[in-house]
């Protein structure tokens, strides 16, 4: 008997008809429903009509799905990583080259004149490839690429400032040191509210500072921002938050130098 919050539909695949609750969205009956599923299921897996390539390191053949025909070579992990490992013991530097400018070709999103893009991984901010089965910047790659092997010591800077480019014109070859000098006149150095570990703001810190100029306590003034009294003695010595006094100073100091 049929009650009132239930409604009568019919199956469209088996046509039979059953009771149903009226705030049910399904039309199909259970039966009807898991074989679909199954079906479904059985497609993405490609276990209708299977698909067997052979595998370049074991030679056995591996059953892969239509989306990766194309792409896969190896039947396994473990294939995958010995024949990565044989082809860099036996390959020569332009056949390593080679290589990695393929896979680069697929990742970067080149453009004429500005910065390019990169579609692959990402290392702290900078596009990261595979190398010799070690991770490389991007950057790296590109000049690899196009210049050849980097002298020891040196490292691939840029001069757009942004670390995913790999533009070879935005790309010159320095050392550790004109690379730290380029980042602090480029102000890009992690001080101030820059820095990750940073609990306070340059606002907070003019606050502190004006606070601490009308004679506040450092305990009052350590539990209104939350930070440690220690932090704010440091700050009334100079020892932290002084970096655009620092800053200042150089800047006064080159222009007398300059006179």
């Amino acid at each position: 008997m049929r009650k009132k919050y239930q409604k009568i539909v019919v199956c469209p695949d088996c046509l039979k008809e059953r009771l149903a609750p009226k705030y049910c969205a399904g039309v199909r009956c259970n039966s009807c429903s898991a074989k679909k599923t199954k079906n479904w299921l059985l497609s993405k897996q490609n276990l209708i009509d299977p698909v067997y390539k052979e595998c370049i390191n074991c030679k056995k053949m591996f059953r892969i799905g239509p989306s990766r025909k194309n792409r896969r070579r190896n039947c396994s992990l473990k294939c995958s990583y010995i024949t990565r490992q044989t082809f860099y013991k036996s390959a020569s530097w332009e056949q390593k080259v080679l290589h990695l400018k393929e896979r680069f070709e697929k990742l970067v999103i080149k453009k004429d004149k500005d910065c390019w893009g990169w579609n692959g991984s990402l290392s702290s901010g900078y596009a990261q490839i595979a190398f010799e089965n070690k991770p490389i910047k991007g950057s790296r790659a590109s000049w690899l690429i196009l210049n050849g092997k980097i002298p020891e010591g040196l490292f691939v800077c840029h001069v757009c400032n942004n670390s995913i480019c790999t533009n070879p014109e935005h790309l010159y070859l320095g050392t550790h040191k004109q690379n730290m000098e380029d980042r602090k006149n480029c102000n890009r150095d992690p001080v101030g509210e820059r820095n990750g570990m940073s609990k306070l703001k340059d606002e907070d810190v003019v606050k502190i500072k004006k606070m601490i100029a009308n004679k506040t306590g450092g305990t009052k003034i350590a539990r209104l921002f939350k930070v440690s009294p220690v932090t704010i003695s440091q700050i009334k010595n100079g020892h932290r938050w002084n970096y655009k006094d620092r800053a200042s100073r150089d800047l006064a100091a080159k222009e007398i130098s300059e006179i």
